[in-house]
């Protein structure tokens, strides 16, 4: 079994506490991740999604957050591919412990991909359930003179509550995985003020780095998974910068530890090589935003790869002279993989759920640290009255003597940074290395 709180213990200084909720929604079938074009030819995998939201507490106050989605693509019954797409991670300076966000970090999706992708899809949320022909439900195709007289006739013949669904019929379910079951990551780094904690910014604790030192704090991460968790023959690592000089890109990617990086990206071109049938569509990214914007203007058909990174450069994005880049990954995974302990995961049962349980973190202001105070007790006592659970209570055990070691180690970045802004620690007397994060 895979244990977050195992993972997590391992990346804490030794008898530091923390409080985790990894909170996950419901698996669902979901639109392929390219957006169809009429002539062209459908792709007939289904897509499973699922989001993870973990969040962590120290002090009773709230001080890190990451989303993470998990797309896994089914073909013929069998899963044959998951995509992590990491979305956002913040922290918001009201964490008064020595903790390293990038050993957190790296930690929480080492976990999420030792998991097995089958534990998802015990239970899956079809994107249209077949109903057979039962006029008396209700569903969202029933207009409002059907619906009433529906209800009506249930009332009349002493059947007032609403027929039953088998269970094959309302939820879909997958037990076969391929052998040759491929992982990618993808991820997109921008500097902002904030993304999970709105107005910790305004926290001078919270360090905010700019794009080189964030791009480099990423790729320290991702750089160090995939030496660890990846088989190297099947491995494809890809850097995209949109606008800058490759020499410069190069210049990056001879610093990482892994040969296998290269400048570009992962996604495989289609027969056209048109764009939006090569790129997937992620929540809240810019580079689907710009996807979703050609078919807006009807111009999907007439903008191959080449031309879609050409003029991405001129997007809002990318051109307010930050460094912004596009991470990815794509291989197959060395260890086995494993189902997680059921009573370390808080599953929503719906959309709106979901939506519900992130909005006591994100629905906080963070300007003081009442936000953070207030973001704890929202989901303690939810999940108290609501659940009769409480946050997992973990205790660090990575011994100061590693700590020492790891600070010693050469790196590129200098502080403790996350997708957006980081905890600022006192500072040495010279710059630390990313190690240290």
């Amino acid at each position: 079994m895979a244990s977050i709180r195992d993972y997590i213990a391992q990346a804490l200084p030794e008898g530091v506490t923390v409080e985790v909720a990894n909170l996950r929604s419901i698996a669902k079938e979901s639109s392929a991740l390219t957006i169809p074009l009429p002539g062209y030819r459908d792709n007939l995998d289904k897509t499973i999604k699922v989001e993870h939201f973990i969040v962590l507490s120290c002090g009773r106050k709230t001080f890190f957050a990451i989303q993470v989605y998990v797309f896994l693509t089914v073909k013929n019954s069998t899963v044959v591919e998951r995509l992590f797409y990491i979305s956002k991670a913040d922290t918001n300076g009201y964490c008064t412990q020595e903790i390293g966000i990038s050993r957190l970090t790296k930690a929480i999706l080492t976990y999420l991909l030792a998991l097995n992708p089958l534990c998802y899809l015990s239970s899956v949320k079809p994107l249209r359930r077949n109903l057979g022909c039962k006029e008396e439900l209700i569903t969202k195709e029933t207009s409002c003179r059907q619906a009433l007289r529906i209800m009506a006739n249930r009332i009349l013949t002493g059947k007032a509550t609403h027929p039953k669904i088998e269970s094959s019929q309302a939820f879909l379910s997958y037990d076969e995985m391929s052998n040759d079951l491929r992982t990618k990551i993808c991820l997109f780094t921008r500097p902002e003020p904030q993304y999970l904690f709105p107005n910790s910014s305004l926290n001078s604790k919270k360090h905010l780095l700019n794009g080189e030192q964030l791009l480099s704090w990423w790729l320290t991460i991702i750089d160090e998974i995939i030496i660890a968790d990846f088989e190297r023959d099947s491995l494809r690592a890809k850097l995209k910068l949109p606008g800058e000089d490759l020499k410069l890109v190069h210049k990056i990617l001879e610093r990482r530890h892994c040969e296998a990086w290269q400048e570009g990206d992962i996604f495989e071109p289609s027969q056209s090589n048109l764009a939006v049938l090569s790129f997937p569509v992620f929540p809240d990214d810019p580079k689907s935003r710009f996807l979703e914007a050609l078919i807006e203007e009807n111009r999907a058909t007439d903008v191959n790869r080449e031309e879609f990174w050409a003029e991405l450069q001129g997007r809002q994005e990318f051109r307010l002279g930050v460094t912004v880049s596009v991470i990815g990954i794509c291989g197959k995974t060395k260890k086995r993989l494993l189902y997680p302990i059921a009573d370390e995961t808080i599953e929503a049962s719906s959309r709106s759920g979901m939506e519900s349980l992130k909005s006591f973190i994100t629905g906080e202001q963070y300007d003081t640290d009442e936000g953070a105070s207030d973001a704890y007790m929202n989901l303690t006592d939810f999940l108290q009255i609501g659940r009769q659970r409480a946050q997992l209570s973990v205790i660090g055990q990575l011994k100061t003597a590693s700590c020492r070691n790891q600070v010693k180690r050469p790196a590129a970045v200098v502080a403790n940074v996350l997708d957006t802004n980081l905890v600022r620690r006192k500072k040495p007397k010279r710059a630390m290395p990313a190690s240290q994060i």
